[in-house]
């Protein structure tokens, strides 16, 4: 595959039974014949079928390979080519519903999708399944909340949601249908560093209702695919390959190993074109034949044979690899010499020394045996190590010329697919993959120049714009201080909300850098008996011409509003409690005299109708007839009659508020799409499963945009107030700190298009192009 990284995929169906294959489970390897850019990827299936149907087995298999066929010959993102492989089996299975004589016998699918695409994997769910990955790096839960766990089938739209995760050696995907209440992130948290029959002893204890489904290892191997049984009754054993340390036992138990079958209509693995060095081996690949059998459930084909072998193969941890003719050439003959060096080594000792010391000797010098005996084993040894050194030097090198090499030739054919937005990406992003591996055995002119040239390609037609920022700060702010809210003004003045004190901070321009006003009182004050207002969530920037003089105004979690003043006490104001009480505030918005609040507990959004900034009246409710979904809302925006509310899944929620209800109710976009226009693919999305957006800004005329923070890439995505993504922000870093370690947790953008960045107790500040 192209010298990519391969995962070997141990598979463990449960609950136990004498057929080792996963009802259901399909795995669908590298096709190269694939369109550009997907013939690296594959593809893990695992669905399961709701309802009466005359298919047959073979007859289910065939369609859901055709099916596959639409992600195999989609050209654009992987999230993109899933769910038109989603849509695809949705709208066969609609159109078969909807038919007359099919009305009582409604078919529906559950429907659990991965990708694997170099060390990344995507997940997407459609229906009552669940998929769990437990990561070194990362653990993700993902289950269909959107549709109610319906399957498609039911209607002729439907809502993906999508998640991502780099993959490691070790790392688990564990697909289930009808998992059990007890499976959580926190109780299969850590779970990568257990043995497979340790974790599967977590999961099934106690005995119970397991529902069914499939557990996954990824190996690191040749990308092979077998299926195991695992042990809940015997106690953990070592496994040297899964490098899990335990106390070893008197013996393993074996366990039966089916090698997986494929369906005909599954295209068998590509051979590789690219072989670098670190990744062959002198061995012939092995071939394995995929017949067709009789199926023994009603998805998956039966194993033809069994053998017997442990649970996992131990391996040794991988090395850089060294040629075995050379490095016994280099020791054969210092070994050879060491016989020489024995013999010489009395006479040449005595003869330096004799040269050495002064004079003539009145006797001989005399050496052990045993002192002899050392020279002439360690001599050698000195030799082999210098040997050995230098050649592993020359290897790295050698390996670095070949990524290198790889790298040159995929940016030379980007420049000839020009015309191809896909796959000018494809090959770009193939040459900054090769150029990381470079990387790991050094850098010289030639590749930095390089990846300056490729990085440029990828951000012209990935819409990025770098951004340089310089540290916004005269003075470090203490450790422990965590921004995670900010606004600008137009008068050069910055505020800072620190979640770690619940205060806001402020900081006036001085010069190039902005100084800290330590007078400025914004939140709690316990030397004031007057200040029993508690850890401020929010705040937004307010006229100073108002009847406090307040520049700020925050919000805690309570209702409880601060106006603060700078170089004066600040004033609190408890606001009018909406009927049901406060739940939880979480944001607030401001526009025209109208203050809108967030309850995410209450899950509502109250508006305020105020006179200047005094908000004495009780709230409304913002919704009529349908209230959205907001319990994992985390931020709002106003302007105009329309409130965009960001939600933790990554999906937008657009409300057009009437005020005229006799003659209109409030009305929702749940999920509101936004438009990828990037790479000139125009695509409507209702996420992007690749960013995480953390925190919302909107500025108006003649900017008049939507900003998103992405804490995931370090990242802020730009669009318009219609959602069409114009362009991606990436912070550049002037003072030398790699951004890419950072996460990011707050950001503004002032009126006159100043970006402020927020890392912890850190920041940034850079003029947007």
């Amino acid at each position: 595959m192209d010298g990519h990284p391969l995962f070997d995929l141990n598979i463990y169906s449960y609950p136990l039974s004498d057929n080792l294959t996963a009802p259901g489970l399909m795995i669908f390897p590298p096709n190269r014949k694939a369109a550009r850019g997907r013939e690296n990827d594959l593809l893990i299936v695992y669905f399961s079928l709701t309802g009466q149907t005359a298919i047959t087995a073979e007859g289910l298999q065939t369609w859901m390979g055709k099916k596959v066929e639409t992600f195999q010959r989609s050209s654009g993102t992987v999230t993109a080519g899933m769910r038109e492989l989603i849509e695809a089996v949705n709208a066969d299975l609609y159109e078969r519903n909807i038919r007359p004589n099919r009305q009582n016998e409604q078919v529906t699918i559950n429907l659990q999708v991965a990708v694997i695409k170099r060390e990344m994997l995507y997940l997407a769910n459609c229906g009552n399944g669940q998929s769990f990955f437990i990561g070194t790096d990362n653990q993700l839960h993902l289950q269909d909340s959107e549709n109610g766990g319906r399957g498609l089938g039911i209607s002729q739209s439907v809502t993906v949601r999508f998640s991502q995760s780099a993959l490691a050696t070790n790392d688990f995907l564990l697909l289930s249908f009808k998992s059990p209440d007890n499976w959580t992130p926190e109780t299969l948290a850590g779970g990568q560093t257990l043995s497979v029959d340790a974790f599967c002893r977590r999961l099934f204890s106690p005995a119970g209702e397991t529902g069914r489904g499939a557990l996954i290892r990824f190996l690191e191997g040749t990308g092979k695919t077998q299926y195991l049984r695992y042990s809940q009754d015997n106690p953990p054993v070592p496994d040297l390959r899964e490098e899990v340390k335990t106390t070893a036992t008197a013996s393993a138990p074996e366990k039966t190993v089916v090698p997986f079958k494929q369906a005909a209509v599954i295209t068998p693995i590509a051979h590789p074109t690219h072989k670098p060095a670190d990744l062959v081996s002198g061995t012939p690949p092995v071939v394995e034949s995929r017949r067709t059998t009789t199926p023994s459930s009603p998805f998956v084909t039966s194993p033809s044979r069994m053998t017997t072998k442990p649970a996992e193969e131990s391996s040794t941890p991988r090395v850089p690899i060294i040629h075995t003719d050379a490095v016994k050439t280099v020791v054969g003959n210092a070994l050879r010499s060491s016989a020489r060096i024995k013999n010489q080594a009395n006479g040449w000792v005595k003869d330096t020394l004799q040269k050495v010391i002064p004079g003539e000797p009145e006797h001989p010098l005399h050496f052990s045996r045993g002192l002899l005996i050392f020279i002439a084993i360690a001599v050698p040894v000195i030799i082999v190590a210098i040997a050995t050194t230098v050649y592993i030097h020359s290897g790295k090198n050698n390996l670095f010329g070949q990524y290198l090499a790889e790298a040159q030739s995929l940016s030379q054919r980007a420049d000839t697919q020009m015309g191809d937005s896909a796959s000018r990406l494809a090959s770009l992003q193939e040459s900054i993959y090769w150029l990381d591996k470079a990387d790991a055995y050094g850098k010289t002119a030639e590749s930095t120049a390089l990846r300056n040239q490729v990085q440029a390609g990828l951000d012209s037609l990935e819409g990025v714009i770098r951004v340089d920022m310089t540290s916004a700060l005269s003075d470090v702010l203490p450790p422990g201080t965590n921004i995670t809210q900010m606004a600008a003004t137009a008068n050069n003045d910055l505020y800072a909300l620190d979640s770690a004190t619940g205060k806001v901070l402020r900081f006036t321009l001085t010069g190039s850098a902005y100084q800290q006003d330590t007078k400025f009182d914004c939140g709690p004050n316990p030397q004031s008996p007057l200040n029993n207002i508690g850890n401020l969530v929010d705040m937004v920037p307010i006229s100073p011409d108002n009847s406090y003089n307040a520049t700020i105004m925050a919000v805690d979690a309570s209702g409880t509003l601060d106006y603060c003043v700078p170089a004066d006490t600040g004033y609190i104001v408890k606001l009018s409690a909406p009927d049901m009480g406060w739940g939880a505030i979480q944001s607030i918005s401001l526009y025209q005299n109208n203050l809108y609040v967030l309850d995410i507990k209450g899950n509502a959004v109250y508006r305020y109708q105020g006179s200047g900034i005094d908000f004495s009246d009780p709230p409304t409710l913002f919704f009529d007839d349908v209230v959205p979904p907001l319990s994992d809302a985390l931020d709002i925006e106003e302007i105009g009659y329309e409130l965009y509310i960001l939600r933790g899944n990554g999906q937008m929620i657009e409300c057009t508020y009437s005020p005229l209800k006799d003659m209109k109710s409030t009305t929702c976009q749940v999920p509101a799409p936004f438009v990828d226009t990037r790479a000139g693919q125009n695509l409507t999305v209702t996420s992007f499963p690749e960013a995480q957006f953390v925190q919302m800004r909107m500025t108006e005329a003649p900017d008049s945009s939507l900003y998103l923070l992405d804490a995931s890439k370090d990242t802020i995505y730009h669009f318009s107030y219609g959602r069409n993504l114009q362009r991606v922000l990436h912070p550049r870093l002037t003072d030398g700190t790699d951004s890419t370690g950072l996460t990011p947790t707050a950001f503004t953008v002032s009126p006159g298009r100043t970006l402020f960045l927020a890392y912890s107790n850190q920041i940034y500040y850079g003029q947007i192009p």
